[in-house]
């Protein structure tokens, strides 16, 4: 049975590490949300820019959600790579993280991602 995988609409959490004061959490904008490769090989990729005024560091990590949100732990999202620790800075940066779908859900599909 192949793979068969709609593009997974990914939550992109930004956590700041650095202590705040005044601040606030990290701007996050998700630019794109696509979909490469087959079986064990599928992947998500989620283009997306962030943005910090307090500076500082911040990690990124990705959820994904087989239910329209309803809950955030029954799709495991443990292969990811690209930008997960950044340095912020007060302009707008582009980074990038790939999840490897076919590896952490394979023979799965859900239209309601």
């Amino acid at each position: 049975m192949s793979t068969i995988m709609k593009t997974a609409v990914c939550v992109l959490v930004m956590v700041a590490l650095a202590p705040r004061v005044f601040g606030g959490p990290p701007d996050v904008q998700i630019l794109s949300v696509s979909q490469a490769g087959s079986g064990s090989g599928k992947a998500v990729v989620v283009q997306y820019r962030y943005r910090d005024v307090d500076g500082g560091t911040v990690h990124a990590a990705l959820q994904a959600s087989s239910d329209n949100g309803a809950t955030w732990s029954r799709v495991p999202v443990n292969s990811v790579s690209g930008s997960t620790t950044l340095t912020a800075t007060a302009t707008w940066q582009d980074a990038s993280l790939t999840w490897s779908a076919g590896l952490d859900w394979p023979e799965h599909y859900s239209d309601r991602m």
